[in-house]
């Protein structure tokens, strides 16, 4: 299976519980299979498909996070 590996960047994540929550979020959106978050708002994510940046920005509408690619 082919991978994709794509870096996002959001903003208003404060501390490591902010990654943490963001990173769950991203992980159950279909096709994600990995994400690295950091403290400072990078995303390191592997999929299995092409990344739909509706989707993510609407899996965290509720949270103090937007994504700002």
């Amino acid at each position: 299976m082919n991978t994709i590996t794509t870096t996002l960047n959001f903003s208003g994540l404060t501390c490591e519980a902010c990654a943490k929550l963001l990173k769950r979020r991203l992980e159950k959106i279909e096709g994600i299979s990995e994400a690295n978050v950091s403290e400072e708002g990078t995303a390191n994510i592997t999929s299995s498909k092409e990344l739909d940046l509706n989707e993510i920005s609407e899996s965290i509408k509720d949270t103090d996070y937007k994504l700002i690619n």
